[in-house]
């Protein structure tokens, strides 16, 4: 993965310039899609859901998402964080326990 990540992420990623506010490359976000990828591609995850444990109030959970529905549309992500139960509980002022 290594290999893949360094060829088709991040020497694009240099290629283009692409430093979030004009201050850090953006490592571990474009790291998601090929996380997402190599999932699907697994002999394991072949036919199965996948899921992640990125939080709903990030970014991360779009890019395993797009990523997952991009290559395979009726792939089923599981993604607890967004569940109900704890998407309420993120959503809460701090303090108002």
């Amino acid at each position: 993965m290594q290999e893949e990540f360094a060829r088709d992420f991040i020497y694009p990623m240099l290629q283009a310039g692409a430093i979030y506010e004009g201050q850090y490359f953006l490592g571990t976000s474009i790291a998601r899609p090929l996380i997402a990828k190599r999932m699907w591609k697994s002999p394991k995850g072949k036919g199965r859901p996948i899921a992640h444990g990125a939080t709903g109030k990030g970014n991360d959970q779009v890019r395993f998402e797009l990523t997952a529905a991009a290559l395979a549309p009726d792939l089923q992500v599981i993604a607890p964080w967004r569940g109900r139960f704890i998407s309420r509980r993120l959503s809460r002022p701090a303090g108002d326990d």
